[in-house]
């Protein structure tokens, strides 16, 4: 379980906190409860992955739908992969989805701004002539 959460480097320092070096060591009061923290970390580790996600997949969505390309969830999840350099969309690390949507907001920002400017210096021009 201290895998799955990512805190094997601190499962000395856990044991530590109950007096103990080992698991063996721990009462059946104490085992349950650090399991249950341990419950509620991954808990909540794996609810902020579930939301990086729905945020990588709206980015990447809005920046298809703006390039005017499908903007279907296997073709998303194909272009996450691709940046993130994973061959699993479930297994890329939070600071890569990070990392991923940070890019896409950027590009549709960019693009925003660049469509807005463009708009403008046409406008320009048709009132000029």
């Amino acid at each position: 379980m201290l895998a799955n959460a990512g805190l094997m480097a601190q499962k000395p320092d856990m044991l530590a906190s109950y007096g103990v070096s080992s698991t063996l060591d721990l009462t059946e009061a104490e085992l349950d409860q650090l399991m249950d923290k341990l419950r509620e970390v991954h808990s909540k580790k794996q609810k902020d992955l579930e939301a990086a996600r729905r945020r990588v997949m709206a980015a990447i969505g809005a920046y298809l739908r703006r390039e005017g390309r499908p903007e279907h969830v296997a073709n998303i999840k194909a272009i996450a992969l691709r940046a993130a350099g994973c061959d699993d969309f479930n297994k890329i690390p939070l600071s890569k989805l990070r990392a991923i949507y940070s890019e896409f907001v950027k590009q549709n920002r960019a693009g925003k701004s660049a469509q807005m400017i463009t708009s403008e210096e046409i406008e320009r021009k048709t009132l000029m002539n």
